[in-house]
């Protein structure tokens, strides 16, 4: 099983990959696909820029299965 990372920036506790992608979690670091949420997604590096679309699949812990969690989302920037 992969595990995930947490890391810090501006004093924000996020699960991702260094220097790739990180978002924001809840208390005990999970995310939930059947529960309201907001979470906040920080890229780094070139490999984004603003207008650009990305999707995300998940894999449940239990059972393994794919999912799609997030399809063709712009990417925008807030300060």
């Amino acid at each position: 099983m992969e595990r995930k990372r947490v890391l810090t920036s501006e004093n924000l506790s996020l699960i991702g990959e260094p220097q790739l992608i990180g978002f924001t979690h809840t208390k005990e670091r999970k995310l939930f696909t059947s529960k309201p949420g907001k979470y906040g997604w920080h890229f780094w590096g070139e490999s984004v820029k603003t207008g650009d679309f990305f999707s995300v699949k998940g894999t449940h812990q239990l059972t393994h299965k794919e999912f799609e969690w997030v399809t063709d989302a712009k990417v925008t920037w807030t300060e």
